[in-house]
């Protein structure tokens, strides 16, 4: 055998389906292809230099000293003799079969195919030793042969469809009952058809496939057939050559894979609506199988990256869709599992509870050269055995969006830290929003009033005019100005500037209405306080004006009628009258006077003096006129209180002060005189509501007297306004203190309740040490 005829027998030899050997002349193996290994599970190289016993691991193979072929068993064993034969050369080759009695596979009998053909290599006569393990077949046969009634009662019970067909003809020779009942014919019509009769295929068709099965080549087989009704089935057909009564026919078990084709069949459909659901999807989306290579690049993602899909699919370069340089897109992270590199990449990231193995990441990136806000969304697919096949990402481009949240949350920043309250409501007046000034404006939590009408905060003090004309400007698209007196929860109330304007939608019409309103009360107060201020200098100048003139009218009456009493006689009647006329332009000057220290112009020079001392003196003085039903309190400070004032008029502002808690002390009471060191701050000016920053000297003049109502406070300071009876006082006493504390650039301050007495306080500003120098007071 040449080289050539050599090589081509080995390679035929090795890819033998058949266990085959090669024999040398002295029955040793010198080579078993991978099959014969298979068969007698042996690896082949092992079988080298083995003899048949060994090959066939014959139980007798060590019966004698010489080994395999020598022992008596021998004689009986077919396959030795055949082999001593073609060695013998009394055959050319031969072809049997034989049971073997074998150990070492699970079966004490095999029955085999053999066939030993003579060749010689290299010169030397080789046996080929061909095996084909018929075992299975050979105990079916012999069932067949000798358990045929046995057989055919299983046929006939049996819940698979079966058919016995004729392999030549195609007639149906048999059919049990499950055949009948699915094709919907009576066993003796099944047994007068063909199976052509049955099967879609052509006729030629169909008896090709049957010669196939009949000679082995072919088991499984898909075909379409037509039941007795007309219905078309898809049915898989597994069919075998057997032997009844010593004829071959063809054994068919039939299986209705209908419902299995129809499933395969929509889930073909599913794949390509899937696919083409991803291919057109408006999401921009690409999908990467496990080597990072990308198979699918949609039509969105070809707009959004300007990137064909030519130029992708297929390739790993998925990144430059996205990014100027080279690195992992999301689904590649995803993919190989390295979550640790998204804080690197990604500005935000997060991952979803829903959907395990799903990521999302955002952040600015260049788009066409556009700076775009990039929303990503990554997630593996997975096998049924939980491995990760593939990873679909999708791409949004939320530029728009995230500049429109960005500045939705500068506004929304803006509304919660708005100085002034806001409060948002729907077209019907119910609260939707408030910012966190309403709350500290009202005392109203959001929870509180959201779902309720603004009129939560009504105090009854407000017109119906004021809130019906500010509902017919809103309806009718326009802005409303205008203010509140509205109630707090604590039902204080107070004081709104509100402005309220319809927030319109793209269409025109009104959504939202919202009021933008300031808390104006400490206003209003000021206001007050500057109209009362002005009204006391208006008084002041009116009543400067008028005691100046009045002293002068005074002068030329007191001037003439002293004349008038020097020419007078003594015990003249008429010197009485004069001097009684004398006296009353005395007290007239001395109440123009008075006035004109009220109006400021009348004024005398400004000295240091300390408070303490000044009402140490006055103190001493009061505390001998009290009655014995009155307790006069004094509360001294330690520290001297200096102040630059004129003492006389200062004194004057006091004692008026201390003269009407005396007089208030009707049935008795106590009255207190107390000075103290006060420096005013901002945060003590706005609770007082009053003053100026620095350091001053206070008086504090208190009484338990007969108090006065809200209204009496009101009017305490105005000129001649006085509560007590008629002839009881000329109105001016507190118009003076008022007047000098002023002058002094002090300021003075009364609260009161009916009933519960009165308490003044006078702030002088103390000088500070070394600043003393006299001068007019200002």
């Amino acid at each position: 055998m040449d080289a050539e005829k050599t090589n081509i027998f080995k390679i035929l030899f090795d890819t033998a389906p058949l266990g085959m050997v090669l024999l040398n002349d002295r029955c040793e193996v010198v080579s078993a292809n991978m099959a014969m290994g298979r068969l007698v599970n042996k690896d082949p190289v092992a079988l080298i230099g083995s003899r048949c016993g060994d090959l066939l691991n014959c139980r007798n193979r060590n019966c004698s000293p010489q080994g395999c072929g020598f022992s008596d068993e021998c004689a009986s064993c077919s396959i030795m003799q055949a082999i001593k034969g073609v060695l013998a050369e009394a055959t050319a080759g031969c072809r049997d079969e034989a049971a073997i009695q074998v150990d070492g596979y699970g079966q004490a009998t095999m029955v085999v195919n053999y066939s030993i053909q003579p060749v010689f290599i290299d010169g030397s006569r080789h046996l080929v030793l061909t095996l084909d393990n018929i075992t299975e077949r050979k105990q079916m046969e012999e069932i067949l042969r000798h358990s045929e009634k046995r057989y055919r009662r299983q046929f006939m019970q049996n819940q698979a469809i079966m058919l016995l067909i004729d392999p030549l003809t195609g007639a149906i020779e048999d059919a049990n009952p499950a055949a009948c009942s699915f094709y919907g014919y009576s066993h003796g019509r099944l047994l007068q058809m063909n199976i052509t009769d049955i099967n879609l295929l052509p006729a030629n068709e169909v008896m090709l496939l049957m010669d196939e099965v009949r000679q082995g080549k072919t088991a499984a087989l898909y075909f379409e057939h037509r039941l007795a009704g007309g219905d078309v089935r898809n049915v898989e057909v597994f069919s075998s050559p057997v032997t009844v009564g010593g004829r071959t026919v063809l054994h068919s078990i039939i299986i209705d894979i209908t419902e299995k084709k129809r499933v395969e069949t929509a889930l073909h459909q599913q794949k390509e609506f899937y696919e083409k659901l991803l291919e057109n999807l408006s999401a921009p989306t690409f999908v990467i199988d496990d080597q990072h290579r990308v198979i699918v690049w949609n039509k969105a993602c070809e707009l959004l990256t300007g990137l064909a899909a030519q130029e992708v699919v297929g390739t790993t370069g998925q990144w430059r869709g996205f990014y100027d340089h080279e690195r992992p897109c999301l689904a590649d992270i995803v993919l190989d599992g390295k979550e640790e590199l998204l804080p690197t990449l990604y500005s935000q990231i997060k991952t979803s509870q829903l959907l395990p193995g799903l990521v999302q990441a955002e952040g600015w990136y260049k788009l066409r050269n556009e700076d775009c806000y990039i929303f990503f969304n990554a997630a593996p697919i997975r096998s049924a055995n939980g491995e990760t096949i593939a990873v679909v990402e999708t791409i949004e481009d939320i530029t728009e969006r995230k500049r429109f949240e960005d500045e939705l949350r500068t506004l929304s920043y803006a509304i919660t830290q708005s100085p002034v309250t806001i409060v948002i409501t729907s077209p019907q007046g119910l609260i939707e929003h408030v910012n966190p000034k309403f709350t500290e404006v009202t005392g109203y939590a959001e929870s509180e009033v959201v779902g309720r009408t603004p009129a939560v905060l009504k105090s009854g003090q407000t017109s119906v005019e004021t809130y019906r004309n500010l509902w017919e400007t809103i309806l009718d698209g326009r802005e409303w100005r205008g203010e509140f007196l509205n109630k707090k929860k604590n039902g204080e109330l107070y004081w709104e500037e509100a402005m309220i304007s319809p927030i319109k939608g793209p269409n025109g019409e009104i959504t939202h209405f919202i009021g933008i309103k300031e808390d104006i009360t400490e206003k209003k107060r000021l206001e007050g306080q500057l109209r009362h201020a002005q009204k006391m200098e208006a008084v002041g100048q009116l009543s400067g004006g008028v005691a100046h003139d009045f002293n002068n009218i005074l002068t030329a009456i007191v001037g003439y009628a002293s004349i008038l009493e020097i020419k007078c006689d003594q015990d003249d009647q008429i010197k009485r009258c004069i001097t009684e006329i004398i006296r009353s332009s005395e007290r007239g000057a001395k109440l123009t006077k008075n006035l004109l220290v009220f109006s400021r112009k009348q004024a005398g020079p400004l000295t240091c003096i300390d408070i303490n001392e000044l009402v140490g003196r006055m103190v001493r003085i009061v505390r001998g006129n009290l009655g014995p039903a009155c307790r006069l309190e004094t509360k001294i400070a330690k520290s001297p209180l200096r102040v630059m004032a004129d003492s006389i008029q200062i004194e004057q502002a006091i004692m008026n002060v201390v003269t009407n808690a005396r007089e208030a002390l009707t049935g008795g009471g106590e009255l207190t005189v107390a000075t103290e060191f006060c420096h005013m701050t901002l945060e003590v000016i706005n609770r007082l509501g009053y003053g100026q920053t620095g350091d001053y000297a206070v008086v504090t003049v208190a009484d338990t007297g007969i108090g006065m109502d809200e209204e009496t406070l009101k009017r305490i300071y105005e000129p001649f306004f006085t509560t007590k009876e008629m002839g009881g006082g000329s109105g001016l006493g507190l118009s003076i203190t008022y007047g000098i504390v002023k002058r002094h650039n002090g300021f003075i301050s009364c609260t009161s309740d009916k009933g519960q007495g009165s308490r003044f306080k006078i702030f002088l500003p103390i000088i500070a040490e070394g600043a003393v120098s006299g001068g007019e007071p200002g």
